[in-house]
């Protein structure tokens, strides 16, 4: 099954080249980001070498390129991103293009 496809969820995903620089030095803040919405059920980010991976219905112009599926009915709309790297910046473009809305504080842990 086409994991992007899943109705239920907003998918976030990092389409990568293995031998890419740009991917490379997105790595760690895209980690940051999955780190940081981790706690979000809604929301899968995930990462996939378009290499080798036979993508459908997908325009990779160059990598990485960072698509979202917001969830919904199939074919989902494919949110293509195109601002800074910084988590905070795709976290704030999440929020406005999401179909499930989302906190991205995590939930308070109790203490003790």
């Amino acid at each position: 099954a086409d994991a992007t496809q899943d109705e239920a969820e907003d998918v976030l995903v990092d389409f990568y080249a293995p031998w890419c620089g740009h991917c490379r030095k997105f790595e760690p803040q895209y980690k940051a980001l999955a780190r940081k919405l981790k706690h979000v059920k809604s929301l899968k980010i995930m990462k996939i070498d378009a290499t080798r991976n036979e993508v459908e219905d997908v325009t990779i112009m160059g990598y990485p390129t960072v698509v979202l599926f917001p969830a919904g009915a199939k074919p989902k709309k494919q949110v293509v991103y195109h601002g800074s790297r910084q988590p905070e910046d795709m976290t704030k473009w999440l929020h406005e293009h999401c179909s499930i809305k989302f906190d991205s504080t995590p939930p308070a842990r109790a203490s003790g």
